[in-house]
């Protein structure tokens, strides 16, 4: 306010009425801004639900996209824009890129988590800063129409936004949006928003896009022939169920046509657009098809998609890329508590030894339900649930939840977040509390604060427990637990059940205990064989509390 008081005097001896010069623009200007912004927008969420969802549950992953979106910006529309000719012939590759990982996704074939996350990255960049370069070529040269340019592109953005966000978690249970992506960008990009090319341009293209055309078609020649020769092996395990022959005979499809598009079309947009909305309509076959299994349910919603499926007798459910427990599919053997709830586990050896009372469970996070198999007649189980769709999943595709009610057992069910939730639990509730929220795609770590120690420990009885599950590819969360609960003034006891001697239907897991009663400890860790780790003081992490937290830390710790 004050230098508007200042300068408005300047402002009004130097500045007169000017005439703004009216800019009529085309609706199919404001068209091609909204798509290319849009196409932007959506390949940023779906590249970053591709990546968080179907390939590496990291923490912090989602920021590489998200600089890399900006990034684009950044070169195209700063003063001198960054939008070589190189890259522009690049836009068709990325496509073909993410086509061909679109197929790897539907035919499970694996790479490292690393390679896959860097082609996403790679592929997002050049298909956003084709977007956004393409915008600026297309930027009005008056300053009468800048402002319909901008607000075109936030309009754009904010529908790539509410269709990734809302739209697809409501109408798809599958990662749709990523082809669809791919398909929005190809016709922004080349059918909508591209110039008008001279016969120099093109002269220019022609050598960029010529020999990486005829590569891909030799390699798709090349992988015909190859496959061709075991088709009839490849038929036979559509049959006999042998995997490899499966995604043989659909490789063999796939090669064939893709090498005609590519001569015939020449890498064209339109063949893009085509070619892409064929892999999103076969989508929904070829993943049973190459997995061996059968899907039962398949279900998305705001915090991920669900996966049930039946493989090798066994039903599986799993969310994002976590697989979060199993059960036998026979009827006789359905209702053992397998993976890691098998009675061969540290909770599961816990939960039966009869060293603590099972009166009263409470459990932060339901999974299939496997713990209710510990609980009996009269007791009671509790469960913290953020998704209320995890509950249905439960119930309608497994038998631990229906199996303990019939045997008398009082389940209970309160839907939000579990350390809100346990505030309106009296102090010494629970003579257990499991604590299983930190071996999914992301952690939520206000769970694993000191003020959440306080709080678990707050609900315990005398001689109860709290028992946290860590088991973790990528983030080693016991040290974190040991820091914390020295903070808080507890002790804590870690076990694991080694990879090497597991029994059919366990997974190897990592548990910590925490306590502030010596005697509890005690029966950890001389009765059940957990291990007190005499951390020194210097070897610990700084604890989280809800001010701090180090994700970084405890990955590089791993």
């Amino acid at each position: 306010m004050v230098l508007h008081l200042l300068c408005r005097p300047a402002g009004r001896a130097t500045a007169g009425p000017q005439e703004v010069a009216v800019c009529r623009i085309p609706a199919s200007d404001r068209l091609r801004w909204f798509l290319l912004s849009a196409a932007a927008c959506t390949m940023l969420l779906a590249a970053t639900n591709a990546i968080t969802m179907d390939i590496a549950a990291i923490p912090l992953l989602w920021i590489l996209p998200l600089v890399i979106y900006l990034l684009c910006f950044v070169l195209t529309f700063k003063k001198s824009p960054w939008f070589p000719a190189v890259m522009q012939g690049s836009f068709s590759w990325a496509i073909i890129m993410g086509i061909l990982l679109v197929v790897m996704v539907q035919l499970h074939i694996s790479a490292p988590w690393f390679v896959l996350v860097a082609l996403h990255c790679a592929i997002l960049f050049v298909v956003c800063l084709g977007c956004t370069g393409r915008l600026v070529q297309l930027k009005p040269s008056s300053s009468a129409g800048l402002t319909d340019f901008y607000v075109m592109i936030a309009v754009g953005g904010l529908a790539g936004t509410l269709v990734v966000s809302w739209i697809m978690p409501l109408v798809s249970s599958r990662l749709v949006e990523y082809p669809l992506a791919l398909i929005l960008a190809s016709a922004a990009y080349g059918l909508l928003a591209q110039p008008k090319k001279t016969v120099q341009e093109e002269q220019r293209d022609a050598p960029v896009m010529a020999p990486g055309i005829t590569i891909i078609e030799l390699l798709c020649w090349m992988t015909f022939a190859a496959i061709s020769l075991t088709l009839l092996p490849a038929m036979a395990g559509i049959w006999f169920g042998t995997d490899p022959g499966r995604i043989n005979l659909v490789f063999a499809l796939i090669a064939l046509p893709i090498s005609l598009g590519l001569r015939r079309m020449a890498l064209t947009p339109l063949f893009g657009v085509v070619l892409l909305c064929t892999i999103a309509v076969a989508s929904g076959w070829t993943e049973d098809l190459v997995a061996g299994s059968e899907t039962v349910l398949r279900a998305r919603n705001y915090y991920g998609i669900y996966r049930v499926h039946d493989r090798a007798g066994m039903r599986f459910l799993q969310h994002g890329t976590t697989q979060h427990g199993r059960e036998y599919a026979k009827k006789e053997l359905s209702g053992l508590p397998l993976s890691y709830y098998h009675k061969t586990s540290p909770i599961g050896q816990l939960m039966s030894s009869g060293k603590f009372s099972t009166d009263d469970v409470g459990m932060i996070g339901l999974g299939t339900g496997a713990m209710a198999a510990y609980v009996d007649k009269g007791q009671s189980l509790t469960v913290f649930e953020l998704d209320p769709k995890s509950l249905d999943v439960a119930r309608s595709c497994f038998t631990f939840l229906t199996r303990a009610q019939k045997r008398g057992v009082n389940l209970s069910f309160v839907f939000g977040d579990g350390r809100i939730s346990l505030r309106n639990e009296p102090s010494g509730r629970y003579n257990v509390l499991i604590v299983d929220a930190f071996n999914s795609d992301s952690i939520p770590v206000h769970l694993f604060t000191t003020g959440a120690f306080e709080e678990y420990l707050r609900v315990l009885k005398p001689g109860g427990v709290l028992v946290l599950h860590v088991s973790n590819r990528i983030v080693n969360l016991i040290p974190v637990a040991y820091s914390n609960a020295r903070s808080v003034g507890a002790f804590a006891c870690d076990k694991n059940n080694p990879a090497l001697v597991q029994p059919e239907g366990a997974d190897y897991s990592v548990w910590v205990a925490v306590t502030r009663e010596p005697a509890v400890k005690e029966v950890l860790t001389q009765q059940l064989h957990w291990l007190s780790r005499e951390y020194p003081a210097e070897a610990l992490p700084r604890p989280w509390t809800d001010q701090y937290s180090n994700v970084l830390d405890a990955m590089l710790r791993k």
